[in-house]
């Protein structure tokens, strides 16, 4: 018993090979630490599907770092495993492939909507939001305050607002809504469109022109859309041109026309007329 004390103290004083592999390997060797903690935690979660391998290597309080949405959900096919799992931790699930789905959740719903103008009659037009239950059209004379004027099904994407007075100009906005515990709730709210009724000392937009339908920034950087509206007696107002880009997140629009790259990714900026006339502009953001 002696000597052995003596050659283990001996051991722990110069560390030959013997010692290491000795029996007392497990008190005197450090764990190597799992594969998944040679990399930050949010990695798995920014990178596109098939990642999902090495999102079943990570330890079990791995996820918990990660964005809600991206990876917690169970892909079908693995039953066996995940009932095995804790209720909602899904730990040791592999990782769900990337849908894109939790991104367009987060981008916003356009409602664009156009006014055309006749002698006594305004004709509304929008697209279609997905979701929504219905649409509410709330419109007024141009100085006046704004009236819910009619509400329409999903299935409805244009209304025709009658006995108008002839050169008199009106203001519109379009709301699409979702039905939820006896409440409506708003998804989405287009701008709002201006007309006026055939006869009117000034006229309506007619067409818009954009210089091009094509840009491509850098992240951090900017560019200047060039746009114009052309019509028939049209005032200086009549002449404005309102922006909207379709995912902010990738790239931010000015009022003044001036695109900013956000991330990495693809939008469209739209170039909208007082009437709702609008040009389309892809835009393409690259890195730095």
């Amino acid at each position: 018993v002696e000597r052995l004390k003596q050659e283990i103290f001996k051991g722990y004083l110069i560390q030959t090979e013997d010692f290491r592999e000795s029996i007392y390997q497990t008190d005197s060797t450090p764990e190597e630490p799992p594969e998944s903690e040679g990399s930050p935690g949010d990695t798995n979660s920014e990178q596109p599907g098939g990642t999902g391998d090495s999102g079943s290597q990570q330890p079990g309080g791995a996820d918990s770092e990660q964005p809600g949405g991206t990876g917690f959900q169970q892909p079908e096919g693995t039953g066996d495993s995940g009932s095995q799992q804790p209720g909602n931790t899904g730990s040791q699930q592999p990782e769900q492939p990337d849908t894109g789905t939790d991104k367009k959740n987060t981008t916003p719903k356009l409602l664009l909507c156009r006014v055309t103008s006749a002698k006594t009659s305004h004709t509304l037009r929008w697209n279609s939001v997905k979701s929504a239950d219905g649409y509410e059209i709330y419109g007024a004379e141009s100085n006046g305050t704004y009236k819910r004027l009619r509400t329409v099904s999903k299935k409805s994407d244009t209304w025709k607002h009658k006995k108008l007075k002839k050169g008199k100009s009106y203001k519109y906005y379009v709301t699409a809504y979702q039905k939820a515990g006896g409440k409506k709730i708003v998804l989405a709210k287009s701008l709002p469109v201006y007309s006026t009724a055939a006869g009117g000392t000034y006229g309506n937009p007619s067409k818009i022109t954009a210089k091009k339908t094509y840009v491509s920034v850098k992240s951090g950087k900017k560019v200047r859309l060039h746009v114009q509206v052309t019509g028939k007696k049209l005032s200086k107002t009549g002449k404005k041109v309102r922006y909207v880009s379709s995912n902010p997140a990738v790239a931010k629009v000015s009022g003044q026309g001036v695109i900013t790259g956000k991330k990495r990714g693809s939008c469209t900026v739209y170039c909208i007329a007082r009437n709702g006339l609008y040009k389309k502009v892809k835009v393409k953001v690259n890195n730095k």
